[in-house]
C-alpha cells in the first residue's frame, strides 16, 4: 500500500510505500538544470548580439561623420606631394649632371677611340693584361 504524503511528515516521509510530493526525481532535476542554463546562454546571446550591434553602429557613426582632411586640407596635401616628387626628381638630375661633369662617374670611366671601347680604370693593368690587349 502506498501512502500520499499532504504536508510534512517528519520522519515517516522517509519510509518505503510513501510518496512525497516534495520529493523529485534525478530525471526532473536535470531537466530543471538544463533549463536554468538555456535560459543563461539565451540571455548572455542577447547581450552580446548587443553590444555587437551597438559596437557596429557606433563604428558606422565614426567613419560617416568624421574626414580625414577637410577639401582644402587635401588640396595642400596634393600640392606638398607635387612638390615634394618634383623636388626628388630634380635633387637626382642635378646629382647625375655633377657626375658627368667629373668626367669619372665611378672608379671606371669608358673612352672610345676607332669605334672600340677601351676602359681605364683606377688601378693599373698588370703586365700580363696589357699583354693580353696589345695581342688581341
Amino acid at each position: 500500500k502506498y501512502v500520499f504524503e499532504s504536508k510534512t511528515m517528519a520522519y515517516q516521509g522517509q519510509e518505503e510505500n510513501i510518496i512525497s510530493v516534495k520529493r523529485r526525481s534525478n530525471a526532473e532535476y536535470e531537466r530543471s538544470q538544463l533549463t536554468k542554463q538555456v535560459k543563461d546562454l539565451k540571455d548572455q546571446l542577447k547581450a552580446l548580439q548587443l553590444s555587437q550591434e551597438a559596437n557596429l553602429m557606433a563604428a558606422t557613426k565614426t567613419e560617416s561623420e568624421t574626414k580625414m582632411y577637410t577639401d582644402g586640407e587635401a588640396q595642400k596635401v596634393t600640392i606638398s606631394l607635387i612638390a615634394s616628387i618634383v623636388a626628388i626628381i630634380l635633387s637626382a638630375l642635378a646629382i647625375m649632371s655633377m657626375c658627368s661633369r667629373s668626367g669619372n662617374t665611378a672608379a671606371t670611366t669608358a673612352s672610345y677611340s676607332g669605334g672600340e671601347a677601351n676602359t681605364r680604370t683606377a688601378v693599373p693593368p698588370t703586365k700580363r693584361e696589357q699583354a693580353d690587349n696589345f695581342n688581341v
